[in-house]
């Protein structure tokens, strides 16, 4: 069994007293901190910085797929997007992420980005530079 000094901790968001159950819990935490074990950095692999283009698009593929899936249950959208269509706003966003999402999915899995043919180069090109035009965006 782990003692209490065996874990680093870092204070990560405020904690209200009503989530704290115990009173002897309530006692030794201040109502406006929350601790958590901290995650261990994984260990990067040689093989994953070889190619460290492809590596990072099947991340950013994976993540944004996530991202997608959880911000359709908030429908979190930009302002931007509910400023030129409020009525659709969330389609426009899914729409422009599913883009995203696509162009780094497409470039992972490429064997050889010069043997691309043209049209699929460029619609890579137009989704990653929409995740670049809006990656400030990308909150949830």
């Amino acid at each position: 069994m782990h003692k209490l000094s065996d874990f680093d901790f870092e204070v990560l968001a405020p904690l209200p007293c009503s989530c704290i159950e115990t009173n002897y819990l309530r006692t030794r935490l201040t109502d406006n901190t929350m601790f958590r074990k901290k995650k261990k950095e994984p260990k990067i692999e040689l093989c994953e910085l070889w190619s460290l283009n492809h590596t990072l698009a099947k991340i950013i593929s994976r993540y944004l797929k996530e991202f997608i899936e959880a911000s359709s249950l908030s429908g979190a959208t930009p302002g931007s997007y509910c400023q030129k269509d409020p009525e659709n706003c969330w389609s426009l966003w899914e729409a422009d992420l599913w883009k995203m999402q696509k162009a780094f999915a497409d470039y992972a899995a490429l064997d050889s980005p010069a043997e691309c043919p043209e049209e699929k180069r460029k619609e890579i090109r137009e989704g990653m530079q929409l995740f670049i035009d809006k990656y400030d965006a990308l909150w949830y």
